[in-house]
Parts: C-alpha cells; structure tokens; sequence
C-alpha cells in the first residue's frame, strides 16, 4: 500500500529480538523504523524523535536510511495539524513548552 511504519518502544531492540512472544517478531518484520529504550527524565535531551538521549533509532528498512545523518544533529520538530473540530500533534514536547500552551489556551498570557 506504500505505507511506512515506526514504532516507539521502551524495550531495546536487543530486548525485543529476544522476547519469547512470536508477535514481537512479526511486529519487527513490519517496521521500517524502531525508537528503543525507556524514557528516562534525567537523560532529556534535544535528539531528533527521541524523548531521552539514552534512546536509539533503529532503521529496520531501506525507506528511512537518507534520515540516518539527522538522528545525531541536535535538534526537535513538532507538527500541528489544525482542523474544524480538532487537532493532531506530532512530536516530543519539552514541558516548559506544554505548561506555556496551556497558559495560552486557557488565556492566562
């Protein structure tokens, strides 16, 4: 169908390569893309789709591999699509940015 797949874990992809349970392997042959490791809060940094410097990206496909040079290239973007009733967000947000949001959308700026 020309659809891509990447998938967020807080397991390794070590960890996940050696679980007993048979849809944790069929769920890698589907990825083109793995984020692996647990968050961890002391380790927050400004890698690109990573929420902990601590995690890795995991190209498991062809499809992805032209981004591998930007995974190490500090830096985060975070996408807005805005419809009539809703809207959809993508990306790692810092939490000084999600407390001054929620300031804004309650009007107290």
């Amino acid at each position: 169908m020309g659809l891509t797949v990447a998938s967020y874990s807080g397991y390794t992809l070590e960890e996940l390569q050696t679980s007993p349970d048979p849809w944790v392997a069929e769920l890698l042959t589907h990825l083109d893309m793995l984020i692996d490791g647990r968050y961890v809060a002391a380790q927050r940094g400004q890698l690109p789709w990573r929420g902990s410097d601590n995690q890795r990206v995991h190209f498991l496909g062809e499809t992805y591999t032209s981004l591998e040079p930007m995974v190490t290239q500090p830096g985060r973007t975070i996408e807005f699509i805005v419809g009539k009733e809703h809207f959809v967000s993508t990306g790692i947000f810092d939490p000084e940015f999600v407390q001054t949001l929620e300031k804004t959308l309650a009007g107290d700026l």
